[in-house]
């Protein structure tokens, strides 16, 4: 019974610090995706007249992320318009700028890159550990920071 309370006491005590870790990490991946689409250019971007960003993700708190920063902010002056899918699309809309693969869904990385393939869209993943392959790869280090990685051969 003690082992019982004792592990009850644990996830009262920590919950709230490991909903806070997942929050903070959700900030995080909506900030460093924001400040990857300001300082990036496509080709005829001012010819558009919004800015599309797909997300491909099961964490309902990264989603909620950029549910918010849609509504709330702009990129290079354009409103944001943000498509969420939890499962691999059957095709990539033609005016798609980013794509943000969450480190569950990294198995249809292949996939995503092949719908992709020539057209000038930045894939931001998370966790992909094949560095040769990502154009901007999200991961932790070993002290738990979240950091990236910039392959910029892949996104030119």
């Amino acid at each position: 019974m003690k082992a019982i309370i004792k592990y009850l006491f644990l996830i009262i005590i920590c919950s709230p610090l490991i909903l806070n870790a997942q929050v903070e990490r959700a900030s995080l991946i909506g900030a460093y995706t924001y400040n990857f689409a300001k300082y990036t250019f496509w080709p005829n971007e001012d010819l558009k007249e919004r800015f599309k960003i797909v997300i491909i993700s099961d964490s309902e708190d990264v989603i909620a992320e950029f549910e918010t920063f849609a509504k709330t902010r702009k990129i290079k002056d354009k409103t944001i318009d943000l498509e969420v899918f939890h499962t691999l699309p059957d095709s990539i809309a033609t005016d798609v700028r980013m794509i943000i693969l969450t480190n569950e869904q990294f198995d249809i990385f292949y996939k995503i890159n092949q719908l992709i393939k020539e057209r000038p869209v930045l894939l931001v993943s998370e966790n992909f550990n094949e560095q040769r392959n990502v154009m901007i790869n999200l991961f932790n280090t070993s002290e738990q920071k979240l950091v990236f990685e910039v392959n910029k051969a892949n996104i030119l």
